[in-house]
């Protein structure tokens, strides 16, 4: 039985129903990726460098995540109805199937125990996550480059091993909440590589640069 006895509620089925149809989209986004492989590297002599051979147009990261959340969502589905009525009814597995159990989810989920109703929620949003980051709408943060036998350098205000950043944008913050630049910001800058030097350049947004600022 759904508990109702605390505001939070509403906001978990919410999430429910929102984390649903993003992943709706992002599944279909996803089946329309499987025939193609991510960005290629550069071209050396006119010769494009990476895979070949009968598999080199195979998006296998999106083919693996598209995979797992069509299995994951039809287990959901089974879990959900033998928890309701204490049956287990399964579907073929079809995307027609997946997407039927998908569509569903909300509605057999709007009586669960708040819990239950919190762990689905999560699943959907860290499934909808890991989509987007195959398809490259979102990127993660990484530890800085490091010259070989040195460690993460520290932040330049607060001195912890806590710099990362996006290798694709370039973008560099601390991500202690604590910290905060010259102007009282959170630290953010972008790492480039110089022209001239090939080094890595950092520059921050307060107008410092490099990681020896502070």
């Amino acid at each position: 039985m759904r508990n109702m006895s605390g505001g939070n509620d509403a906001s978990v089925y919410s999430r429910i129903a929102d984390a649903t149809t993003v992943l709706i989209v992002l599944m279909k986004r996803l089946q329309q990726e499987l025939p193609h492989k991510p960005v290629h590297p550069p071209s050396v002599g006119g010769i494009p460098q990476g895979g070949h051979g009968p598999l080199a147009s195979w998006n296998t990261r999106a083919a693996l995540l598209f995979l797992e959340v069509h299995e994951g969502i039809r287990e959901l589905e089974q879990n959900a109805k033998y928890m309701m009525s204490g049956r287990i009814r399964t579907r073929g597995g079809s995307d027609g199937n997946t997407s039927a159990a998908l569509e569903g989810l909300p509605g057999l989920l709007s009586a669960a125990e708040h819990d239950v109703a919190l762990m689905v929620a999560r699943k959907l949003e860290a499934w909808a996550f890991r989509a987007r980051l195959v398809l490259g709408e979102v990127e993660p943060f990484s530890r800085l480059p490091r010259l070989p036998g040195q460690g993460d350098p520290p932040c330049p205000w607060c001195q912890r091993q806590t710099l990362r950043y996006r290798p694709y944008s370039g973008i560099v913050k601390c991500v202690n909440p604590a910290c905060q630049d010259s102007q009282g910001n959170q630290p953010q800058g972008t790492l480039d590589i110089g022209q001239y030097s090939g080094e890595p350049v950092l520059a921050w947004a307060d107008g410092s640069t490099g990681v020896g600022v502070g």
